[in-house]
């Protein structure tokens, strides 16, 4: 993740608070209470859940479930649903962490039912999503996707930005609702990279550590130090993408987002030949302050052209054009020095 967002509140935090509520509700009550009873909710919640039938036939499911679990059982039910709404403490792996397959079988399907419903049906009545998007928009000094840098955020006016369940809901249902686990993300970011895969977890099953969105971390940098450069001979190059800091944290977002692939194809390989052309037209800019154009001098030109782009600015791609920047003036070779002169000398 390449910068934190800052976390806001909004209305559309009641839910989870709701949740919270009603989880406490019945593991106190559960001994002694033999029905469900819409007292088991916060009174500010009560009107929703008696506007919406399905709604209460969910948490009833819930609650009997629950209730028919042994005292050992809703203890772990119970330690699960506090366990998962400490988002980072699980991101930073300080939390031991339960998906829906270490629950008791009796109560999986009626957590998956109720939470999903709790998503998709009811955190919009509670509080308006697309408004919390305005207001978080609002407050963005950067619009665009720190998860890559590369998808602009839309505009509120627009489109609300998709929001993704880093805990993925399927297997977390008890984070489903809350909001420091939903977070607004680039469509190809959501849809086509991350998905649904475990934030936890990687493909070997081994426990991870992750950024968590509302948390400011040190900068990431990007070098190309081994890469290859495009050439007459070879348009494409070999590009060799370094992440720093090397942490695991950098390692699982690399992981999810497939950063490094999508930083060579979709912006290397495309942006290349456009980032030489504009150094090109920049040096004859400025070819007053040159008397010829050897290497020193071209690196001198270089130098000054890469000081306009800071290796840490997320905006439009600079971090990348930084990057690129350095490759040419610490390793790039004859071929490269003796093409830009050839485009250069009159």
């Amino acid at each position: 993740m390449l910068f934190h967002y800052e976390y806001i509140s909004h209305p559309v935090d009641r839910l989870e608070k709701h949740v919270c509520y009603f989880i406490r509700s019945i593991r106190r009550e559960a001994a002694t209470r033999s029905r469900f009873n819409v007292s088991f909710c916060h009174p500010d919640f009560r009107i929703y859940v008696n506007r919406a039938p399905t709604l209460k036939k969910h948490l009833s499911s819930f609650f009997h479930a629950f209730r028919n679990l042994s005292k050992a059982d809703q203890t772990v039910v119970y330690k699960t649903f506090l366990t998962t709404q400490s988002i980072k403490k699980l991101l930073e792996n300080r939390n031991a962490c339960y998906g829906i397959g270490q629950l008791p079988a009796a109560i999986r399907a009626p957590a998956k039912t109720l939470f999903k419903y709790l998503y998709e049906r009811t955190l919009n009545s509670v509080g308006n999503v697309r408004d919390h998007y305005r207001q978080f928009y609002s407050k963005l000094q950067l619009k665009r996707c720190p998860f890559c840098g590369i998808e602009s955020l839309l505009h509120y006016e627009h489109y609300k930005q998709d929001y993704d369940h880093l805990l993925c809901k399927d297997k977390y249902p008890f984070a489903a609702v809350n909001m420091k686990n939903l977070i607004p993300m680039g469509r190809d970011c959501n849809t086509i990279y991350k998905r649904t895969d475990d934030i936890l977890y990687d493909k070997s099953g081994n426990r991870r550590t992750a950024f968590f969105p509302f948390k400011d971390h040190a900068k990431i940098t990007i070098s190309l130090g081994t890469s290859t450069l495009p050439s007459p001979t070879n348009r494409v190059g070999h590009w060799v993408i370094e992440l720093h800091p090397n942490t695991e944290e950098v390692k699982t977002w690399e992981d999810l987002f497939c950063i490094k692939s999508r930083y060579k194809k979709d912006v290397l390989q495309a942006h290349y030949d456009t980032w030489l052309t504009q150094f090109i037209a920049y040096a004859k800019a400025h070819a007053d302050d040159y008397p010829n154009w050897d290497e020193a001098n071209l690196k001198t030109a270089l130098t000054r052209y890469a000081s306009m782009f800071s290796a840490t600015n997320y905006d439009d791609l600079i971090f990348l054009r930084s990057a690129v920047c350095q490759e040419w003036i610490n390793h790039a070779d004859d071929t490269f020095y003796n093409a830009l002169t050839s485009y250069l000398s009159p």
